[in-house]
């Protein structure tokens, strides 16, 4: 709900820039979207482990490719301002965290202190590069010091080196376009960064509201930072190990997930931990979608690096160029350490990026798309019912889920059981929506005890197996239904069938604490 409710909002910008500001998409354009595509049809097509994370991050991903396409001089200068005050507001807040808020590591809304570096270097690299290249004002450098004091305070190293790579990619990029960086330019930059990390530290030195300062960030270093990199080395040769019995169309989106819940014991520091992802975004494209998912990804990367680097001395708005490749350069080097492109704002981000950089390129860059009116009409409309057909389903499923959940909860078991279903229906390839329906109906069978009940709970779980063999709930379920309501079910499965379902599941998850519980039982009796 939230991923579609940020879609429609971006749509509206697009359509609120209107027609005119808007340019064609060019070579840098086509690549994000070949991305895209490519994205959508392996997760609907080639592989069963389905989800609708896919169309939706490559719908947010063209979504702000479209509104960079659209944004002229005057919008991206007033769109930078907003984007860097906003990374301000999220610096202050890290920045609190790490000192009254009492945590060890910034990470402000999101999930990972990364996250935060992410979005923070978008923002302080459009700021330096602002500082660089004309007469700096002392806002701008009160905010280019603030970002970068936010950006020392999550301690990310995946965050400082994107920030390095950034800048010397915007340094490379101002040589190429004929922009004058002098000594007193590096000066400036090199100040806003001291000073950001010194106030960092003095910040995270300050008593916390339990009386006392954790001063983590003078240990970047330590034991965490050695551990983490001894994670990463070992998730990344469980991806590389995948790789090569999947070479051809991956696993799928988000399958890295399987991998490791079959392969714990080849990462031991994940032995009881969790993660979607590999934290090198290369490695975890080419074992979900694939050679054909690397090679648009990759090419994503390249080809606004190479193509700007090469015609960025007759490119319209230099400096605006500059700071977007130097984003794009940042973005392209955390994905070697993180998960950037599994995060819907940094794809939308980076999507814009793209976009801005097509525009400013122009047929300098490759090629621009021109048609007549009547097929740019066709395109959109082709454009808004695929839309429709990938976005439209998740989202009802999703709708009808939540309702199915509080009407449970509020004992209204009528309409749980009806939205449960419009759930399942909407969106059959998920098996998360098996999974609520079958847990509905087996809370149902223990309370009332109807044989139709444990039939649909069973009817349900099977479906889930079905959907997606590698997500061991489903499995969990259709054992645990069959284990406690055999004598309910018209068919009930033999002790055998039973020992198969769990060596299933044991495959797919042999450290799973529901898995051995399982194994337990069908190893001393099994109901019949």
């Amino acid at each position: 709900m939230i991923w579609a409710a940020s879609f429609a909002l971006l749509l509206i910008g697009v359509f609120a820039m209107g027609p005119k500001s808007g340019a064609a998409p060019g070579l840098l354009s086509f690549a994000v979207c070949f991305y895209a595509l490519v994205l959508v049809i392996n997760n609907v097509f080639l592989n069963p482990a389905y989800t609708p994370a896919a169309p939706f991050h490559a719908a947010l991903l063209v979504a702000g490719l479209a509104i960079g396409l659209q944004v002229d001089e005057e919008a991206l200068g007033a769109l930078g301002r907003l984007l860097a005050i906003g990374a301000g507001v999220l610096a202050v807040w890290g920045l609190w965290q790490v000192s009254g808020g009492g945590a060890s590591r910034a990470t402000a809304h999101f999930e990972t202190p990364t996250t935060l570096a992410a979005v923070i270097n978008f923002a302080l690299l459009f700021v330096l590069v602002r500082l660089a290249v004309s007469a700096p004002r002392w806002p701008w450098l009160a905010l280019g010091i603030l970002l970068a004091a936010g950006l020392a305070s999550t301690v990310s190293r995946g965050g400082m080196l994107a920030l390095l790579a950034g800048l010397l990619f915007a340094a490379i990029a101002a040589r190429r376009a004929g922009l004058t960086l002098s000594r007193r330019s590096v000066a400036m930059v090199a100040f806003v960064l001291a000073a950001g990390g010194v106030l960092a530290i003095a910040v995270n030195a300050l008593p916390s509201a339990q009386g006392s300062s954790n001063l983590a960030l003078h240990k970047p270093l330590g034991k965490a930072a050695e551990e983490s990199s001894v994670s990463r080395l070992e998730l990344y040769a469980l991806a590389v190990e995948g790789i090569r019995s999947h070479w051809a169309t991956g696993t799928g989106y988000l399958g890295f997930r399987a991998l490791l819940d079959a392969n714990r014991e080849a990462v031991p520091t994940f032995k009881d931990g969790d993660t979607y992802f590999v934290h090198n975004d290369y490695l975890q494209t080419f074992l979900e979608l694939g050679i054909a998912g690397l090679i648009a990804f990759v090419g994503t990367m390249l080809l606004p690096l190479v193509q700007t680097l090469r015609h960025a001395a007759t490119c319209v708005d230099r400096p605006q160029v500059v700071a977007m490749l130097a984003a794009i350069a940042a973005m392209a080097m955390l994905a070697m350490v993180d998960f950037p492109f599994y995060v819907p704002i940094c794809l939308v981000l980076f999507g814009m990026a793209v976009g801005v950089l097509d525009r400013r390129l122009g047929s300098a860059g490759g090629f621009g798309f021109s048609a007549a009116p009547v097929v740019r009409r066709l395109a959109t409309v082709a454009v808004a019912a695929a839309g429709a057909v990938l976005l439209g389903p998740p989202l009802i499923a999703d709708l009808a889920a939540s309702h199915a959940h509080r009407a449970w909860r509020e004992a209204q078991g009528q309409s749980a059981a009806y939205w449960f279903e419009v759930a399942r229906r909407f969106e059959p390839r998920d098996w998360r929506y098996h999974w609520y329906a079958g847990q509905f109906w087996y809370a149902q069978a223990s309370q009332t005890g109807k044989p139709a009940a444990a039939s649909l709970a069973e009817e349900a779980f099977a479906a889930g197996m079905l959907a997606n063999p590698v997500e061991v709930q489903n499995h969990l379920g259709r054992v645990a239904t069959h284990r406690q309501f055999a004598k309910l079910l018209p068919s009930p499965a033999t002790a055998e069938v039973v020992r198969e379902w769990v060596a299933l599941a044991a495959a797919v998850a042999p450290h799973h604490p529901g898995v051995r519980a399982e194994q337990a039982r069908v190893g001393s009796k099994v109901a019949r």
